[in-house]
């Protein structure tokens, strides 16, 4: 799986940090490094965590090497995205793009004004749902699209639809985005990723206990800060 590359890439970095706190919430999961960096993730809860409770002082690499469930995968994101490797800050690749933009997330935020055709395919819906230009579709009826820009959202990597989607998605840019967006190049530049755009926390103690108190994403995008990077 893509994740086990991408945690063998970052497993240098985070051989040298320890796991001071973890929280899962029912929406997201946070993880809190010594170094006092902040990572946050989708929880996608299915079987019980049997870390829990005995991650305080722990590797962060041995806690982020459980990837077995989606549970544990919620975590081991969580921590790998508490790393921030390179600097951030290029310009949005998708502001002079038109055509057709494809979107797979939980409910992803994303809007293109630009673009003739938006899919969305989302794992929280049901049915499709079309809307102007806009066509949002359960994930189950994704079979395959070629689209001028793509995005995934880091949730992919969570609940183990990323190497699916890509098998089967060709994109001039694709995009690995979102709360739980890793950035770890050769890795995704490897499986044709061309940018990354990371949320970073302005509040990052704050955006913690949002998540602790069960909190959605209209409360924690108050202290969302959306950077992008080329690979």
């Amino acid at each position: 799986m893509i994740i086990e590359e991408v945690l063998d890439e970052l497993s240098f970095f985070l051989k040298g940090r320890k796991v001071v706190n973890l929280c899962m919430g029912v929406n997201y999961t946070s993880a809190v490094l010594d170094d006092r960096s902040v990572g946050i993730s989708n929880t996608i809860y299915d079987k019980e965590y049997p870390l829990g409770g005995k991650l305080a002082g722990m590797s962060a690499y041995d806690a982020a090497s459980a990837l077995g469930t989606s549970t544990e995968r919620s975590v081991a994101t969580a921590i790998m995205n508490a790393l921030t490797v390179h600097p951030f800050g290029d310009q949005d690749p998708t502001t002079d793009s038109e055509g057709r933009l494809c979107v797979f997330g939980y409910s992803p935020n994303f809007h293109g004004k630009k673009f003739n055709k938006i899919y969305i395919y989302d794992f929280n819906v049901r049915e499709e749902i079309v809307e102007r230009n806009v066509v949002l579709r359960p994930y189950s009826m994704f079979k395959g699209e070629s689209c001028e820009v793509a995005v995934l959202f880091g949730s992919t990597l969570v609940n183990g639809t990323v190497d699916d989607i890509l098998s089967k998605l060709s994109s001039d840019i694709l995009i690995l985005a979102g709360i739980s967006a890793i950035y770890a190049p050769l890795t995704l530049k490897r499986h044709g990723f061309t940018h990354v755009l990371k949320y970073f926390l302005s509040d990052r103690f704050t955006a913690f206990r949002v998540v602790c108190e069960g909190g959605g994403s209209d409360e924690l995008r108050k202290y969302i800060i959306r950077k992008y990077k080329k690979i």
